[in-house]
């Protein structure tokens, strides 16, 4: 039997596998958050999973160079799908090095969703979890055990919004014409704007509240360049983990992002430009995009230069009348 061991937990975006699942983890199997390690992907995952869950903020590079400590019990890394065939090896031959020098095993955690994008527009199955658990198990020392998939989200609990990522999820055709709802006041669904301009004027006229968070995710650099200059132009701060100058959070609440690096973040409100041609003509690929950028906001989505989605106002199915279930669910698990 080996010493490297890995739980692979797979779960569609907002079904609680980083907010919810590792906290009732650590919760049932009574570990302190000082004993647990948790990273992500990159530094906004690591920083979001390390907040959530109390732990001192690492990332996966820090920890392939970490001598672990010996009172360490647990291992979290979220966005786990993204690794390549190379770095998993390079972990798994770093579970089976600390686990050799101890009695009590610890175990790592690994938490990711397959049809979420990543870079170079890769996706399920190529690094899928099931993949990802087929290659661990090449190594003889890797025990690898996969759980039930979570596949129920409370993200959020506006239904246009589910309804509209649903459209995207794991499809291979063109979506075709959609409707977005949202509601009279503008604050919660589904709506579009024009072009870049008018986000970027939608935000600096503070018709976003200061303490509401926002992400752009775009699909291509020059859009995400373009989108850049006005947000400068306008003296608008933002967070942008690609750019030296601005990736680091001092209090942002605009985020500026590629598609292939929003993965694992929540954000009250997402503006999502795509453009088709940036996934070589792919549908499948295309819509995996949308899905995993429309799957960050719990609030409002706004899709910009989409002439396929139809706007329209109500305010049946752009509430969020079902927070208060959502947050006793959450607090009835955390003391299991």
């Amino acid at each position: 039997h080996g010493s490297a061991y890995i739980m692979l937990t797979n779960g569609t975006l907002g079904t609680g596998k980083t907010e919810m699942l590792p906290k009732w983890l650590i919760s049932m199997l009574n570990i302190m958050p000082a004993n647990v390690i948790a990273f992500g992907h990159n530094e906004n995952t690591s920083k979001q999973i390390a907040e959530k869950l109390g732990t001192t903020q690492t990332s996966f590079e820090e920890f392939m160079k970490l001598d672990v400590p010996a009172t360490t019990e647990l291992i979290v890394f979220d966005e786990i799908h993204t690794l390549t065939h190379e770095q998993l090896s390079d972990l798994s031959k770093k579970l089976k090095e600390v686990n050799d020098k101890r009695t009590k095993k610890v175990f790592l955690l690994g938490l990711g969703d397959p049809y979420q994008i990543t870079a170079g527009n890769k996706v399920s199955p190529i690094y899928g979890l099931t993949h990802i658990g087929k290659k661990a198990s090449e190594f003889s020392y890797a025990e690898v055990f996969e759980t039930s998939p979570l596949t129920v989200r409370y993200r959020s609990s506006v239904v246009s919004i589910n309804s509209f990522v649903d459209k995207f999820y794991g499809k291979n055709d063109e979506v075709g014409r959609i409707t977005g709802t949202v509601s009279s006041d503008g604050t919660t669904g589904v709506t579009k704007l024009s072009d870049y301009v008018s986000v970027v004027n939608k935000i600096k006229n503070k018709d976003i509240p200061d303490k509401v968070t926002s992400a752009i995710v775009v699909s291509n650099k020059d859009l995400k360049d373009k989108y850049a200059a006005q947000l400068q132009a306008e003296g608008v701060d933002y967070f942008d983990m690609e750019d030296p100058k601005r990736n680091k959070f001092t209090g942002q609440t605009v985020q500026l992002y590629l598609h292939s690096n929003v993965g694992g973040i929540t954000v009250d409100r997402v503006y999502v430009e795509m453009n088709i041609s940036d996934f070589a003509g792919s549908n499948y690929y295309y819509n995996t995009a949308m899905y995993t950028a429309l799957g960050r906001a719990t609030e409002l989505i706004t899709v910009v230069g989409m002439d396929n989605v139809n706007s329209e106002t109500s305010d049946i199915g752009t509430t969020r009348d079902i927070d208060k279930d959502i947050a006793e669910i959450k607090a009835t698990l955390l003391v299991i």
